[in-house]
């Protein structure tokens, strides 16, 4: 009787521990699934961030178009999409109006050569972009040439000290101005009636001064007249390069991060249809 019930308890031990081993069996099977799907999820990289897209256009310049090509494979008419595109984006560089039709061009190209890349997408994206970085530049090399007021800043100085100049020169002679007998003529040494004239000159501009000698007091009067009103001019150009340089600059700003925005949503959508296909 003792011997029987050990050996119902030995039975009941036994079926226990089989449930456990085929419940760990099933377990080692699913797991491989899940690892991966885990691994599909971590493989998987999140839509591209905002540094990133503004990567892929800072470093427009350096697309290589003959590989790109090469590895795309574009029919003729996919070409002339892809420079309408970029002629799109030269004037409206934060328009996604075209981003449909780019996907559906993403799609075909994927299908024609399946071993495309995700890599290869950005690529793509840069030589699409090239003529629209390249407006964007000139606003940067026209505002430097068309803008040059620290020249004009130092020219104001210049003036101002020629004029301290002209001034103590004209108070030295005030006497002989007094003397009708003394006449037009300057009778100071030449050291002391050598002044500078200063302007700007040049591309790129640039403040060129050269010494004149004064030798009688309507010149005089004529120097102190004219710098006067170069002074006032310089003034003004200095205000109008200035706000020139600003306005360019920031016009380059604005469109080279309407493009990052774009070239986000060019990215993002050709992964995704690259991601599908894959499936």
């Amino acid at each position: 009787m003792i011997r029987t019930k050990a050996l119902a308890s030995c039975l009941v031990l036994l079926a226990g521990f089989t449930e456990v081993q085929t419940a760990v069996a099933q377990e080692r099977v699913k797991t491989p699934k899940q690892n991966s799907a885990n691994e599909k999820q971590v493989l998987a990289k999140p839509d591209l961030s905002v540094d990133e897209a503004r990567m892929i256009v800072k470093d427009i310049p350096s697309v290589d178009i003959r590989a790109t090509l090469g590895t795309w494979k574009l029919s003729e008419a996919e070409l002339g999409q892809l420079r309408q595109w970029s002629g799109i984006l030269v004037e409206k560089p934060g328009t996604t109006e075209f981003l449909a039709k780019w996907s559906e061009l993403i799609r075909q190209a994927h299908a024609r050569t399946p071993q495309i890349k995700e890599s290869s997408i950005t690529p793509l994206i840069r030589m699409v972009m090239l003529a629209a970085y390249e407006e964007a530049q000139k606003h940067q090399t026209t505002s430097a040439a068309s803008a040059p007021s620290e020249v004009y800043k130092q020219l104001q100085e210049q003036l101002r000290a020629n004029l301290v100049e002209a001034r103590q020169l004209q108070s030295l002679m005030g006497s002989e101005r007094k003397d009708p007998l003394s006449g037009s003529r300057l009778s100071l040494p030449a050291h002391q009636r050598t002044l500078r004239k200063c302007d700007v000159i040049g591309q790129p501009k640039r403040m060129e001064c050269k010494e004149v000698l004064v030798s009688a007091s309507y010149e005089l009067d004529d120097y102190i007249s004219g710098s006067e009103a170069q002074l006032v001019k310089a003034e003004e150009e200095a205000k109008r390069g200035g706000g020139a340089s600003e306005s360019g600059q920031e016009k380059r700003r604005q469109m080279l991060y309407a493009l990052s925005d774009v070239a986000k949503a060019m990215h993002d959508s050709a992964v995704a249809v690259l991601r599908k296909a894959g499936r």
